[in-house]
């Protein structure tokens, strides 16, 4: 746990605020907690200044200290400051060397799918519509279990063409059900399912508009 007594610095660290001033201080201090963050985990709280605190009143007095005086210890010890260690590049990246940008994107890629897969399990299609067929089912479990665009694209079309004769036969049949087993009241039954409800469209009138203006009536005088 880490805790400050500047709101600026708090932000600056939760990604809440852009660095204005010190930019190459930010940077750096940004650079460590992200590294800090990726290999344990970190908490951040606020205290009040100037309030009796320990650990605060001691980093006030250090940090009045280093303005005056120079440090025994570590690379401020010496004018020019030596230039801040190099941070460890964790193994994970370390494949990424040499690589060009297009294995990286590959990579992660992979990584993010077999995460999604892992964490969000595909459940098996349910059939919703009634009229689909088993061979429409499959087709949507191969669109589900591809990883190829082009395939699922092209196996997509052929959902929307399978299911579109999956709805004619269904309706063909119950339609011959209807005609063949029922009264005049049930002879209407599938097309009282199937039709679609009339809507009718609006139009608006634009009444801010100003209207047209009248034709000037043209006057003839006679010869005199």
């Amino acid at each position: 746990m880490f805790c400050m007594d500047s709101t600026y610095v708090l932000d600056l660290l939760s990604g809440r605020a852009v660095p204005s001033q010190n930019l190459k201080l930010c940077a750096l201090l940004l650079d460590y907690f992200h590294h800090l963050t990726s290999i344990t985990k970190v908490s951040l709280e606020k205290v009040k200044a100037h309030t009796g605190d320990p650990g605060n009143e001691r980093a006030d007095k250090n940090a009045a200290k280093g303005v005056h005086s120079r440090a025994n210890s570590g690379r401020f010890a010496q004018f020019p400051c030596s230039p801040p260690p190099l941070l460890p590049i964790p193994q994970a990246l370390e494949r990424f060397r040499g690589l060009d940008t297009a294995a990286p994107s590959a990579d992660l890629v992979t990584a993010i799918s077999k995460a999604v897969k892992d964490s969000f399990p595909a459940s098996p299609p349910e059939q919703r519509k009634p009229y689909l067929s088993s061979s429409t089912l499959e087709l949507v479990r191969q669109a589900q279990s591809t990883n190829d665009c082009e395939n699922r694209k092209s196996l997509h079309q052929k959902i929307k063409r399978s299911s579109r004769l999956d709805k004619k036969r269904w309706i063909q049949a119950r339609l011959e059900e209807d005609h063949t087993g029922g009264g005049p009241a049930q002879q209407w039954e599938t097309i009282r399912r199937v039709r679609s409800k009339y809507q009718p469209r609006t139009q608006t009138v634009n009444w801010m508009a100003a209207p047209p203006p009248a034709p000037k009536k043209l006057k003839f005088w006679p010869n005199t």
